[in-house]
């Protein structure tokens, strides 16, 4: 049985997003738990660091750590935040201006599947479906006959191939 998950909001194209989770020998995930679990660590002191500078106390940062949604989520494996920080860091002025509007979108599309992380693998590899599926849920702004639908979908797809160029360093 193939499990998926499908938009019906009206007002919106419809898609199908499979949910199943694949796994396969050829998909062999880079690094070894505890390498992971050392990037992991220096990305969240990376973060922590972050919110120091901008000002926060560390109950602050204690209680964003628990509470902030953002993209990817705070569950996801070192290696695949590094690679969205990466992404980040690289973007174009342009592409960072939009990246609030994505991070946005990201957390819509979570809404509209709200058993969508659940149903992936949280490894690189998962991530990489991810962002595919996060491409099929962004052609709704591209089928739109309005200028800044098209643009938003340019910049959405931009950040989602810096993200998956970066990734691919990680797999």
């Amino acid at each position: 049985m193939v499990n998926s998950i499908k938009n019906n909001y009206p007002n919106q194209n419809n898609y199908s997003i499979n949910t199943n989770k694949q796994t396969s020998d050829k998909n062999q995930v880079k690094y070894t738990a505890e390498e992971e679990a050392k990037i992991s660590a220096e990305e969240d002191a990376i973060y922590c660091e972050h919110l120091r500078k901008n000002g926060y106390t560390e109950d602050q940062i204690d209680y964003a750590k628990k509470h902030m949604h953002g993209f990817p989520p705070d569950n996801a494996p070192g290696s695949v935040r590094r690679a969205w920080r990466q992404a980040v860091e690289n973007a174009t002025p342009e592409m960072r201006d939009q990246l609030c509007l994505f991070i946005c979108v990201s957390d819509a599309f979570m809404r509209v599947n709200p058993d969508y992380t659940s149903s992936i693998q949280n490894d690189t590899n998962g991530y990489f479906k991810v962002i595919e599926d996060l491409q099929t849920y962004i052609k709704q702004y591209d089928e739109q006959s309005d200028s800044q639908s098209k643009n938003q979908y340019k910049w959405y797809n931009e950040i989602l191939k810096a993200f998956e160029t970066e990734l691919k360093k990680f797999a």
